[in-house]
């Protein structure tokens, strides 16, 4: 689809990753925030190398993941694949957690009011008491669990009535990979907020019921290696098959380029 903007976008394996940072995606979320007439939602899909490999794996989420308005890249390997295929070296990365905060943080002067939709009834309890401790100007206007299982029409169309009725500025859905690309793709047309973004697993980063890697682990690329000690049994097919993948499929456009 045509993506609004200038901000330019590198191929990665198939998708276009933007070549945005912390500032100028808040920027470009401001945007179409402030849009008059206000247009249809945009979405906006935090990527790393597990939403690519399913991106090149599964078709039908290839095109939800296609169909996003913005593919920031939330994982180092995708800022350092961006750079090494012309886009750049970018200062940083655009990592789901830190940028929620930040988006949390710039909406107490702007005025966003946020809905977050995902994780578990208690993680969200703690989330807002979190946002109200951390950020107190920011405007949580509504939280709801989603419905375990696959997307049901019935019950997600009632949520996003809910989710209409608050006035939502951004709507932050935290329901994992592959699920949260297909929910926006599919329910985008339905939602009146600017502004969608598929957050992953950073409710629980900063509500604290997960613990992040330290710093220099995710300046390095490591985070993988601490979130696969942390929880082996969920994460090892990710993390052992689809890396390796990732850097196969990285390596054949590198060396086709050339």
């Amino acid at each position: 689809m045509e993506h609004p903007g200038e901000i330019r976008r590198i191929q990665v394996i198939g998708v276009p990753v933007a070549q945005v940072t912390y500032d100028s995606l808040l920027r470009w979320v401001g945007q179409q925030v402030d849009r008059t007439p206000p247009g249809p939602t945009r979405t906006v899909v935090l990527a790393n190398v597990h939403v690519l490999t399913e991106a090149h794996l599964h078709p039908e989420y290839r095109q939800a993941v296609l169909d996003a308005d913005m593919l920031a890249p939330d994982g180092m390997p995708l800022r350092w694949a961006s750079d090494m295929l012309g886009g750049g070296a970018l200062p940083d990365r655009c990592y789901g957690p830190e940028f929620f905060a930040r988006a949390l943080a710039a909406s107490e002067q702007r005025g966003w009011r946020h809905y977050l939709y995902g994780a578990t009834t208690p993680t969200l309890q703690l989330l807002r008491g979190e946002i109200e401790r951390r950020w107190p100007g920011a405007r949580v206007v509504g939280a709801a669990e989603p419905p375990f299982g696959p997307l049901d029409d019935r019950v997600e169309l009632d949520n996003i009535r809910a989710i209409n009725d608050a006035g939502a500025d951004l709507v932050w859905v935290a329901m994992g990979c592959p699920k949260q690309e297909l929910w926006m793709a599919r329910y985008r047309q339905h939602l009146t907020a600017p502004v969608t973004f598929g957050v992953g697993a950073g409710f629980d980063f900063v509500a604290g019921t997960k613990a992040q890697a330290p710093g220099w682990m995710q300046r390095r690329g490591l985070e993988w290696l601490f979130r696969l000690g942390v929880e082996p049994r969920r994460l090892w097919r990710r993390y052992l098959v689809r890396n390796p993948l990732f850097i196969w499929l990285l390596a054949r456009q590198l060396l086709a380029g050339r």
